[in-house]
């Protein structure tokens, strides 16, 4: 199986991609993308990170610090360049 041909044919749609470091305390939204190296990928992926998974915001922070996410009932602190690398979706409807 070709995964690179999976990654590509997930591409961000313009009106509800971002950055999870630009996002805002209390947005929930959904993991499109990791854009990042195979070691980024494989250290989301082990503290519990996967494309698709939905997560809410409980600590944003814009001037550079660490970013709080509930994810999988988990709460994770991820650094502000982590944050850059991961495009997510807004869900508007929580």
């Amino acid at each position: 199986m070709n995964f690179r041909f999976l990654r590509c044919a997930r591409k961000p749609e313009a009106s509800c991609a971002a950055r999870l470091s630009e996002l805002h305390t209390g947005q929930h939204g959904r993991i499109l993308e990791i854009r990042g190296g195979w070691h980024l990928r494989q250290s989301l992926n082990q503290v519990g990170i996967h494309i698709d998974d939905v997560f809410s915001v409980e600590r944003g922070a814009h001037l550079g610090g660490p970013i709080l996410i509930q994810i999988n009932s988990a709460q994770i602190a991820l650094g502000h360049g982590m944050g850059q690398k991961i495009i997510v979706c807004l869900d508007e409807n929580r």
